[in-house]
C-alpha cells in the first residue's frame, strides 16, 4: 500500500513539476490568479512529497532534521516495485536533495 501512495505520488510530482514549468497560459487572466494557481501547486508539491517521504520512511521533525525509519526503507526496497520507485525518483530528481542526501546511504546498507 504505501509503494503504491508513494508511485502516485511520483506521478503526480512529475505532472506538477511539468505545470509549474509552463507558461500560465490564456485561461488564468490576471497575475493575482496565476499566483494563486502557483500557491496551489506548490501546497499540491508538499503534500506529494511528503506521501513520498512516508513510503521510503523519511521523517522530518519540526526543526527540519531528517530521519530514516529503516523498517520502513527496508519493506519498501525488498520489492522489486519499491527498488524501482527509489531508482526513478532519484533518477529524475524528484525526491528532495536533502532527503536523497539522507536516504541513499541508508538504503545501500539495506539492499
Amino acid at each position: 500500500v504505501g509503494i503504491d501512495k508513494g508511485y502516485l505520488a511520483y506521478l503526480n510530482l512529475v505532472e506538477l513539476r511539468r505545470l509549474l514549468q509552463s507558461r500560465p497560459g490564456d485561461a488564468l487572466s490576471g497575475v493575482d490568479e496565476v499566483e494563486n494557481r502557483r500557491d496551489e501547486l506548490l501546497r499540491d508539491v508538499e503534500d506529494n512529497v511528503s506521501k513520498l517521504h512516508s513510503a521510503f520512511g523519511v521523517e522530518k521533525n519540526t526543526s527540519g532534521e531528517v530521519t530514516i525509519v529503516e523498517k520502513v526503507l527496508s519493506r519498501t526496497l525488498s520489492l522489486p516495485k519499491g527498488r524501482m520507485l527509489l531508482s526513478r525518483v532519484v533518477d529524475e530528481g524528484i525526491l528532495p536533495h536533502p532527503s536523497a542526501c539522507h536516504l541513499l546511504p541508508v538504503a545501500v546498507k539495506v539492499i
